[in-house]
């Protein structure tokens, strides 16, 4: 998974890992320090996370990073449930295989 630290004209990513995971938040290691209070950008292969830093501490060569969830979006797969529900299953088959008319 990859982090964005948002809010900065530069805006650095990395790539995370996900120690432990509740309803309200997630403990990360990440190669970097990341400020408490940050907003970061979580990028899963199916969803995208918002979060802001509560705690950052280091431990070897990496940081520990726990943070709060703001907002969660599982893009794909709630898009994929959707168009089936409203088109049916031809309409997500033809739009897979043919998403550029010409």
């Amino acid at each position: 998974m990859t982090i964005t630290v948002l809010g900065r004209i530069v805006a650095p990513t990395m790539q995370a890992s996900v120690l432990d995971i509740s309803g309200s938040g997630m403990r990360l290691r990440v190669p970097a320090k990341i400020a408490c209070g940050a907003g970061i950008k979580i990028d899963s292969k199916n969803a995208l996370v918002l979060a802001e830093v509560r705690r950052c501490v280091r431990e070897g060569h990496s940081y520990l990073v726990a943070v709060t969830l703001l907002h969660s979006l599982s893009v794909f797969k709630d898009l994929e449930v959707l168009n089936r529900a409203l088109f049916g299953e031809e309409y997500s088959r033809s739009e897979v295989e043919s998403p550029v008319r010409s």
